[in-house]
């Protein structure tokens, strides 16, 4: 009886969650990893990737979907015919259903199965030789395909590189300063930015010109009744594409504050690592301005939380710097009226 008294009491023990202790310890652990030069930059460097370059991910991983959807249709609708069908599914005995997932399978190694250099067919298991089926140019359709995606692979590529050379060069180096908010605002209106942004915009109208030459194929291949159920499943990720290159080419405006004094760049805000990994640094802003407005109201002061001294600014200080341009002067110095309010942009 005492042995398995013990046993039970070990048992509980042993499967007794400690999420408080857990998740205290994490945060130690992140607040010291911030408190050094290289963990601040790190953590600012996860940010910087997940955040503000979140438009241009989202660009590659809708091509990518759309990129599968569309060849399949593609496949499906110009290349297979009964002959294909039947010589695949006798070779590997196969029916129907397994054929179907084998012509899938082979649309999806389809874009990038070879080197862009390597210009010869590609033989498939259950498609046959990729010729020039779909496109009717001089090289195969698979070559086609593997250069597309190759250019939106490192369009995507080389515009994050672009944004990281210059996250490197501007010399932020906390995910808290008023400088990361002044370089992320400066940089979206930049000329590279603005360079690569154009770059995937025309990428799209050549994703949607392709598109619509399917489309006038299988109208006159007489098969217009499958435009419509092709528009319900590719519209979304070809949306999602062209709003992504959209927002990239037409980023927020900049906010009318001085960003560019000394004073608001060493301004230093305590953000969650945990929250703000999902918010960029505009949407941050736009936190701080509605705390700054209820601080002037008196309605609250959320500002302390953001700016609650220490190691970080004081809310004075946040009051005091975050001023409109050209002399529009600060909240601090407006008398707390509902007027000075209405000085943040």
């Amino acid at each position: 009886m005492a042995q398995t008294a013990q046993a039970q009491a070990f048992q509980k023990q042993d499967t007794t969650p400690l999420p408080d202790d857990v998740e205290t310890q994490l945060k130690q652990q992140v607040h010291a990893l911030r408190g050094t030069s290289a963990g601040g930059f790190l953590i600012l460097f996860a940010h910087f990737v997940a955040c503000e370059c979140r438009p241009i991910i989202m660009f590659y991983t809708s091509y990518l979907a759309y990129e599968v959807l569309f060849l399949q249709s593609q496949i499906m609708n110009s290349m297979i015919t009964t002959r294909i069908e039947e010589a695949a599914r006798q070779k590997y005995d196969m029916g129907l259903p397994e054929y179907y997932g084998c012509v899938n399978a082979d649309a999806a190694s389809l874009s990038g199965s070879q080197m862009v250099w390597d210009l010869s067919p590609m033989k498939t298991k259950c498609i046959g030789t990729i010729r020039n089926q779909m496109y009717g140019l001089p090289v195969p359709d698979n070559v086609v395909v593997t250069w597309i995606g190759f250019v939106c692979k490192w369009n995507s590529a080389v515009f994050i590189l672009v944004l990281m050379v210059e996250l490197i060069r501007s010399g932020p180096r906390h995910l808290g300063h008023g400088s990361y908010l002044a370089f992320t605002w400066k940089l979206n209106h930049s000329r590279p930015h603005k360079i690569c942004a154009t770059i995937l915009v025309f990428f799209c109208f050549v994703l949607v010109a392709d598109f619509v030459r399917f489309c006038v194929i299988l109208y006159r291949l007489e098969l217009g009744f499958k435009i419509i159920p092709m528009l319900t499943t590719m519209v979304p990720p070809l949306g999602g594409i062209i709003g992504s290159a959209w927002m990239l080419l037409h980023p927020p405006p900049i906010p009318n504050v001085d960003y560019e004094s000394k004073e608001f760049k060493e301004l230093h805000f305590r953000r969650s690592v945990w929250t703000d990994l999902a918010q960029n640094n505009n949407e941050f802003y736009g936190e701080m301005k509605k705390a700054l407005h209820d601080h002037v109201k008196g309605l609250s002061d959320p500002i302390k939380d953001i700016a609650p001294g220490g190691e970080y600014s004081t809310h004075e200080n946040v009051v005091a710097h975050v001023r409109q341009k050209a002399g529009g002067g600060s909240v601090a110095n407006a008398g707390g009226t509902e007027q000075a309010a209405l000085l943040l942009p």
